[in-house]
């Protein structure tokens, strides 16, 4: 069934997860994508760079893969990745794509925040969903030129705030096309630009990344992952294989083995299934009234009666390793708080507490009673985790 990518991004943070954007350029591809994610029981995102227009028509491929979106047995988002011209995104917002993508990633500051917002407002009428790169990701399409330019955080922050876009892809030492050897990603960019910003965050250039890398990664706040050049490679080399293997070639079993090969490559991407990263981390402290995770870090509110409250944060990474019990002498760092904190949740760069001690109940006993919900820089409090 057919859905914007907003929806798939939204539902992906929820769980704490990303949704793979696989790049298609013909009947094949499309088929064989759908497959897997059906297979898989996964939602999707579809899509085709303009650049690939060239080989595979606007007016042939974008019905083809609205239909395939529109008859999934699962939620499937179809996309346009770097959308460069005014012209290219509107047919196909009129095709009926759900998500545009407008890389203006070449341009200024300034001028990629105008033409951005220009291109939201255009697929507002749509209702379509809009991607947006700041940073130069190395390469393009195909290509071998990997010039690390990392996001500036700062530049990140403004244009979330500015742009009016609904996803945002940043560089953290991803390329497009082929690595010259393992990438490396700068995960503390990461950090510090979904813990500023309020934009799901889109990861270019998935191909050559580990699935190690891609984990931490999603932990660290990627909500879209796109792969493009695997796709097209485990094409290239399906029908190699066909052709090295069978004595007598037939077309339409070399299409067939096109499609085999796309779906067995998108397949082996576990990480963008239906279940949540962890299943079950720890035994955790008594007295916790609530649980959160960003990142790295998992976050504690622990309160009992009106003794004061506090909010505990570990290491994520070394709780999920094994069945781990979280005691105090392991956690990073602790904070000391009112009294009855119990829910905790982080959004769009803030920490957001909740204290039972706005109840009703509790309004007339005059110990530090917290009658709202109160919300702290998140970049304030992971500041004071690099500290120590």
């Amino acid at each position: 069934m057919i859905c914007t990518m907003k929806e798939l991004l939204a539902d992906a943070d929820k769980h704490g997860r990303a949704v793979g954007g696989f790049n298609v350029a013909n009947m094949e591809s499309v088929m064989g994508a759908i497959r897997a994610a059906e297979e898989m029981d996964t939602p999707i995102i579809l899509q085709i760079a303009e650049k690939r227009m060239g080989y595979s028509p606007v007016e042939y491929i974008a019905p083809m893969m609205v239909e395939a979106a529109r008859t999934a047995g699962v939620r499937v988002a179809v996309h346009l990745d770097h959308g460069k011209s005014r012209e290219m995104i509107k047919r196909t917002l009129e095709y009926g794509f759900t998500s545009v993508m407008f890389d203006g990633s070449d341009e200024t500051l300034e001028e990629n925040i105008r033409l951005t917002r220009q291109i939201a407002e255009m697929a507002k009428p749509y209702g379509a969903t809009v991607e947006a790169e700041l940073g130069v990701v190395g390469g393009n399409a195909g290509s071998g030129d990997h010039q690390v330019l990392y996001t500036d955080v700062k530049e990140a922050e403004r244009f979330a705030r500015e742009a009016g876009m609904d996803a945002l892809a940043i560089a953290i030492g991803n390329a497009h096309g082929h690595y010259k050897g393992v990438p490396n990603l700068n995960f503390d960019v990461l950090r510090n630009i979904a813990g500023r910003v309020s934009v799901p965050l889109v990861l270019h250039g998935g191909t050559g990344i580990t699935d190690e890398q891609f984990r931490e990664a999603i932990c660290c706040g990627i909500r879209k992952i796109n792969i493009a050049t695997a796709n097209f490679d485990a094409l290239t080399k399906g029908a190699a294989d066909y052709l090295a293997e069978s004595k007598e070639h037939n077309y339409f079993e070399l299409n067939e083995q096109n499609k085999e090969a796309y779906e067995e490559m998108d397949e082996n991407r576990e990480f963008f299934g239906n279940v949540a990263i962890d299943q079950e981390w720890a035994d955790i402290l008594s007295q916790v009234q609530g649980l959160e995770v960003f990142g790295n870090y998992l976050f504690l509110s622990q309160s009992y009666g009106y003794a004061d409250s506090k909010l505990r944060i570990y290491n994520r990474s070394v709780v999920e390793t094994e069945k781990y019990s979280l005691k105090k002498k392991e956690e990073i760092k602790s904070f000391t708080l009112p009294n009855r904190m119990e829910q905790i949740c982080i959004q769009g760069g803030k920490l957001y507490l909740l204290f039972e001690s706005g109840a009703y109940a509790y309004r007339g006993i005059p110990v530090n009673c917290v009658d709202r919900i109160i919300s702290v820089d998140l970049s304030d409090v992971l500041s004071q985790l690099d500290e120590d």
